[in-house]
């Protein structure tokens, strides 16, 4: 929870509710190898309390929710999903150019 806090107070984000600190807690401990413990990945944790913050400050909501919080995490499966469909699509990696030319070939 201080790990939190910390993000909330140096970033000046907005305050987070109960539900989206339980949020956070529950997507730590689903992404923990060992359910009994917390895993709480520094770079990740900040992200999606960051992208939260965002999500809640653009609906014009005065504290973080569950709702951000999911939507948040809605957003990060999609762009998950996006990279991995891309990295092992057979035609994108056959037809992608990763050096595209210069047009002086």
């Amino acid at each position: 929870m201080q790990l939190i806090a910390d993000y909330v107070q140096s970033d000046k984000l907005l305050p987070f509710d109960r539900s989206a600190l339980a949020a956070l807690l529950t997507d730590s401990s689903r992404q923990a190898e060992d359910q009994s413990s917390l895993s709480l990945h520094a770079l990740t944790l900040g992200d999606l309390i960051r992208e939260a913050h965002h999500h809640a400050f653009q609906a014009g909501d005065k504290m973080v929710s569950e709702k951000h919080i999911n939507t948040a995490l809605d957003h990060r499966k999609y762009r998950l999903g996006y990279f991995i469909l891309a990295g092992s699509d057979p035609w994108y990696t056959a037809n992608r150019n990763p050096w595209p030319s210069s047009g002086t070939d």
